[in-house]
């Protein structure tokens, strides 16, 4: 992973254009773990894939809101990776996306995707905390 991503640049870069450093990551960690997981799943699963897929549009349903949830996480890390890693990183989070639709197709709720979302966040969290050396 060293060889396509320098994650000391990644960690100046996050200080130094979103002030998080390492005194702080804590909170920012709980608040992506927690908050952030939450609403992206409120949105892009309870909101935008569910009236889609129950007025029928399942097809719509699933390609929309996996792209929007891709294309969302470019904003985040459209600096961090060179253009093939980024669009490899855009595919992951489209089929991402798809299989967290799947996860919630029968139960008209985003509680589903979002257990899972909150546990891949911890592994990026756990990144991010040896990332700035706390760990």
């Amino acid at each position: 992973m060293k060889d396509f991503i320098d994650f000391q640049s990644i960690a100046n870069e996050m200080q130094e254009n979103s002030n998080i450093t390492p005194s702080i990551f804590l909170f920012v960690a709980l608040y992506i773990t927690l908050g952030n997981s939450f609403l992206e799943e409120f949105f892009f699963r309870g909101f935008i894939f569910v009236n889609l897929y129950k007025h029928g549009l399942k097809k719509t349903a699933y390609i929309f809101s996996s792209l929007l949830f891709s294309v969302y996480h470019l904003a985040i890390f459209a600096t961090w990776f060179e253009l093939q890693i980024l669009f490899l990183a855009l595919f992951g989070l489209f089929a991402v996306g798809f299989l967290f639709n799947w996860l919630n197709r029968n139960s008209n709720s985003f509680i589903n995707s979002w257990i899972v979302h909150l546990f891949a966040d911890v592994a990026i969290v756990i990144i991010g905390f040896k990332m700035f050396g706390m760990i």
